[in-house]
C-alpha cells in the first residue's frame, strides 16, 4: 500500500527503502504500471496494449543524483518521455489517499483551545512550546468552519432572491397553475427539510415553524407561496451535501460509541455523557478518536474519485465496531463518491461480506 500511495502521488523517496523486486498496478483497459529495480534505480514502464509494446523508461535514482550515465543497465533508458495519446497520459492513476496509522496527533501543529503549551525561561526571556494538536480538535473546528461558511453562501442566495423577489412575482403572476395541495405539500416537504437541518446542527434550531391553514388559500397567495416555496428549496439544496455527511458522521460515531453521544454545534463537535453533561475532546479514547478521524477524512477531506488506501483499519477497532465497518465504509463511498481498499488480517472485520475480499497470497517457499 505505501508503494501504491508513493507512486500515484510521486514521492518516489519513499518507495527506495520498501524491498520490492517489481511492482506492477493493471488498470482498466489493459493499461498496466510496472515499477522494478536497477540497482539504485527504479524504473517505471507503462502499457496500453501489453509488454509487448510497452515504454519504458522513467528513471528515479535512490540518492536523487543524476549519474545514469556511469550505468551500463540505466543509461540507455533516459531519457524517456511518457508516451501521450489525445493529450492524456496512456497509464493514468487516480488520485490516491493513504490513511495514516498514526493519526491521532497533527505534526505540524496549529494552535487550537485543545492544544497543551507550557511556558518557561531562557535567559530572563518567556517562550511558549505548542504540543502536537490533536488532529480530532483540529477537525472540530473545520467542521465547524466550513458549515459557517456554507451559511454565508446561504445567505448571499437568500439576498439575491429576495432582490429579486418582486419582479419574479410580477412575472409568474397568473403562469403557475399550482393548487392547494401542491403548495401545501411543498411547504411540509421545505419544514421537515428545516426541521433535518437543524437537528443535524446546520440551521438554528429556535426558528419558529411554518404550519399551513387548515381552509383553502387563495389564488394570489397560492401565487406567492409557489415562488415562496421555490426559492426556499434552492436555498436548502445549497446545504444538502454537507447535511448528508453530517448526517452519516454523526449516525454512525453514536451507533458505535457507548453512553456518549456526539452532536454538532455551532463551535464543532460536542459530546455528551448519558446524564446529558458534556465530555471533553480531550478524555475520549484512542480507539474513539482513530474513528472520528478516519470517517472525517473519508467525509469532508477527501475528493470523489480518489482511491482511498487503508491498512489494518482493525487495530483500531472494537470488536463490535468491525463488524459493522464495512457497511458502513460501503454507505460512506456512495455518498461521498470515493474508491477504498483495505488490507486486514480481520475475519471479524470482513464479516459476512467476503465476495469483497482478494486473498493475497506470497511466493511458494522452498
Amino acid at each position: 500500500m505505501k508503494v501504491l500511495s508513493a507512486l500515484g502521488n510521486g514521492h518516489f523517496e519513499e518507495i527506495h527503502p520498501i524491498p520490492f523486486e517489481t511492482f506492477e498496478v493493471r488498470l482498466a483497459k489493459d493499461n498496466a504500471i510496472r515499477l522494478s529495480r536497477k540497482g539504485n534505480y527504479l524504473v517505471m514502464a507503462w502499457t496500453a496494449d501489453g509488454w509487448s509494446n510497452s515504454n519504458a523508461g522513467v528513471v528515479f535514482p535512490e540518492t536523487g543524483v543524476d549519474d545514469h550515465d556511469k550505468d551500463p543497465d540505466i543509461k540507455d533508458l533516459w531519457p524517456t518521455e511518457i508516451v501521450l495519446a489525445d493529450n492524456e497520459p496512456i497509464c493514468a492513476l487516480p488520485a490516491i489517499h493513504f490513511v495514516e496509522t498514526e493519526r491521532l496527533r497533527m505534526h505540524d501543529s496549529v494552535p487550537t483551545p485543545m492544544d497543551s503549551s507550557f511556558y518557561y525561561g531562557i535567559g530572563g526571556r518567556l517562550k511558549k512550546e505548542l504540543q502536537p494538536a490533536l488532529t480530532v480538535a483540529h477537525h472540530s473546528d473545520k467542521l465547524a468552519d466550513l458549515i459557517q461558511k456554507e451559511l454565508a453562501a446561504f445567505g448571499t442566495l437568500s439576498q439575491a432572491l429576495e432582490s429579486s423577489f418582486p419582479a419574479r412575482l410580477i412575472k409568474k403572476m397568473g403562469k403557475n397553475g399550482v393548487s392547494d395541495s401542491d403548495v401545501k405539500k411543498r411547504l411540509e416537504d421545505i419544514e421537515q427539510k428545516r426541521e433535518r437541518l437543524a437537528r443535524i446542527g446546520i440551521l438554528p434550531a429556535d426558528r419558529q415553524s411554518f404550519s399551513m391553514p387548515a381552509n383553502a388559500i387563495d389564488e394570489n397567495t397560492r401565487e406567492v407561496l409557489a415562488i415562496y416555496a421555490e426559492d426556499t428549496e434552492a436555498k436548502l439544496g445549497m446545504l444538502e451535501e454537507t447535511a448528508s455527511k453530517i448526517e452519516l458522521f454523526t449516525d454512525i460515531i453514536n451507533r458505535r460509541f457507548r453512553y456518549k453521544s456526539m452532536e454538532i454545534a455551532k463551535t464543532g463537535y460536542l459530546f455528551r455523557d448519558h446524564r446529558g453533561e458534556e465530555i471533553p475532546i480531550t478524555v475520549l479514547s484512542s480507539g474513539e478518536q482513530h474513528q472520528l478521524v478516519m470517517l472525517y477524512q473519508l467525509l469532508f477531506e477527501i475528493k470523489p474519485g480518489t482511491l482511498v488506501l487503508i491498512d489494518e483499519p482493525e487495530l483500531s477497532l472494537h470488536i463490535a465496531w468491525a463488524k459493522q465497518f464495512i457497511k458502513d465504509l460501503l454507505a460512506i463511498t456512495a455518498l461521498a463518491g470515493i474508491d477504498v481498499l483495505i488490507a486486514t488480517h480481520s475475519p471479524d472485520l470482513i464479516h459476512d461480506r467476503w465476495d469483497l475480499t482478494v486473498e493475497l497470497k506470497g511466493p511458494a517457499l522452498p
